[in-house]
């Protein structure tokens, strides 16, 4: 029997062989789609700039590794975000339209920027700044009118900076415009579809030169007006004086009012949770004036119950409370005496008269034990009331401390309102002043920036693009590609046509599906094989 490998070499080519021509189909047939699809795809040109930065003035060996590197690099950074913004796409695509259409109503053209820049002479450049006011409010209509002729040229607009991290001053950036073949347009004008999209990215790259040179003249312009305007401003001044009267107002309310009673106002307010204090202090008192409260009112009961029991009418009739029995013990040793003689009594009196000695005995001494028991009665009444005067006078004392804290504290209680108040004011003049102080950091800045130029200049002008030469969509590559996908997609052709193919198709499989070895085959004969071996017989 054959072995593994061979018979899986064998299937392999089975498989292919067996399919070869369903293959070769679906090869030729992925290879011409993509071909036609290529052939027939709008063409994209690119027109590009390359553009030159390096400051406009002598770098010192001190610049080179100080601030003039961070400038530049600040300045291709603001060019990358200023030549695609928004302003600037829909100025380029207003400038093309007026070229179109110069005749047409309602026009507005861009302000003119000469070779020397912004005009040195007032009236011309109120004229100008007019002019500028003007063609802005046609941009952003233009822009809020076609945002999405905006978002696609923001798609076809590239600027490449080389160069890295390590870049040197002279730091060199292409700005590229990549534009497809618009066919009915370029049919309606007339125009050859390739030479019309290679004419249409020249001139948009063009025009997007001056959009983006005259947005930056307009921002400069606006942030050094801005700088100088806000430097000769008196308001960090007026804010440090506010500042300064807020502090010395605050300190001087503090120094003179609130100074020793600064942490019992943040007791106050719950500012803070420390012990001490005049709130801790007033609590104490209270909790002293409650617990003395509780003991005056507990001995007025006693006192109560003892006057009570002191009367004549119950002389023979003694009830002593529960409270003096527990914490007096001669008045419990008398209670017990007495209630023990009386139960001696009571088991005499039915045996014997009243003359016997016995029973007159126990009842001469329940009678002293009684008078005793008044007595001592009478004794813990006068030291009930000698407690109940001792605390009425310590609790008139308390209350007058309790008093007198909390007066205290309603005073210190209406200094809050001011101290917070002045507090406040001081902290939002603060605030003011450090805002103040960053915008003149910041206008300093500025100004500092606008004293520094960089110089933008144009190393090479923007070539018309070749129509012969799109730079997509590029024939060789879609080809390779075509024939990877189209001899993958042929070989899923033919091991998906074979799995679901049923049929014993080799030996291997009849060997290994029947479970018995193979004897023999007969190869399969065509017609003409069969007519030709009639003919021999």
């Amino acid at each position: 029997m054959a072995s593994r490998s061979e018979r899986t070499l064998r299937e392999l080519v089975r498989i292919i062989a067996g399919r070869f021509f369903g293959m070769v189909i679906v090869f030729t047939l992925v290879v011409a789609a993509a071909f036609a699809a290529t052939w027939r795809a709008p063409k994209w040109y690119r027109s590009e700039m390359q553009l030159r930065t390096a400051p406009s003035r002598i770098v010192t060996p001190v610049d080179q590794n100080g601030d003039m590197r961070d400038q530049v690099v600040l300045y291709i950074s603001t060019l990358r975000a200023v030549a695609s913004s928004d302003h600037v796409l829909g100025s380029t695509l207003l400038r093309l339209q007026n070229a179109e259409k110069p005749d047409a109503p309602g026009i507005v053209l861009p302000p003119d920027l000469g070779e020397d820049g912004l005009p040195s002479d007032p009236e011309k450049m109120k004229q100008w700044v007019a002019n500028v006011q003007a063609w802005n409010q046609a941009v952003s209509k233009f822009v809020g009118e076609h945002t999405e002729d905006v978002d696609k040229l923001k798609e076809r607009l590239t600027i490449v900076t080389p160069g890295g991290p390590d870049a040197t001053f002279t730091q060199t950036l292409k700005m590229q415009v990549t534009w497809p073949e618009e066919r009915k347009k370029a049919a309606e004008l007339g125009k050859d579809p390739k030479e019309y999209a290679t004419e249409r990215a020249l001139a948009v790259i063009q025009e997007l030169m001056r959009a983006y040179r005259l947005r930056e003249t307009e921002l400069e312009w606006k942030r050094a007006t801005a700088a100088t305007k806000f430097l000769s401003d008196k308001s960090l001044a007026a804010a440090k004086k506010a500042l300064d009267d807020a502090e010395t107002a605050y300190t001087a309310y503090i120094n003179e009012n609130v100074e020793a009673d600064l942490v019992d106002m943040q007791q106050l307010i719950g500012q803070s949770s420390g012990s001490g204090g005049k709130i801790s202090l007033a609590t104490e008192y209270a909790k002293q004036m409650t617990s003395v409260e509780e003991i005056r009112v507990g001995l007025e009961s006693i006192k109560g119950a003892l006057e009570e029991q002191l009367k004549p009418e119950n002389a023979e009739k003694i009830a002593v409370p529960d409270s003096l029995m527990a914490s007096n013990p001669s008045v419990r040793a008398l209670e017990t005496k007495i209630l023990d003689l009386k139960l001696h009594i009571n088991s005499l009196e039915p045996r014997y008269t009243d003359d016997y000695k016995e029973l007159s005995t126990a009842r001469s001494e329940l009678a002293a034990a009684k008078a005793e028991l008044r007595l001592e009665l009478a004794k813990q009444l006068t030291r009930t009331q000698q407690k109940i005067d001792v605390l009425v006078a310590q609790q008139k004392s308390v209350s007058a401390s309790y008093k007198k804290e909390r007066d205290r504290l309603d005073e210190i209680a209406s200094k809050i309102a001011p101290w917070q108040s002045l507090r406040d004011e001081k902290a939002e003049a603060r605030n003011r002043y450090n805002k103040e102080k960053d915008l003149v950091v910041s206008a300093v800045t500025a100004q500092e920036l606008s004293n520094v130029s960089i110089m933008l200049s144009v190393l090479a002008d923007p070539a018309k693009a070749d129509p012969d030469k799109p730079v997509k969509p590029v024939m060789l590559i879609n080809m390779i590609l075509a024939v990877i996908v189209g001899f993958f997609l042929s070989l899923i052709y033919a091991f998906g046509a074979d799995h679901f193919d049923h049929s014993l198709k080799g030996i291997d499989e009849a060997e290994r599906y029947l479970g018995l070895p193979v004897l023999a085959s007969v190869p399969k004969l065509g017609r003409r094989m069969i007519r030709a071996k009639r003919g021999v017989k």
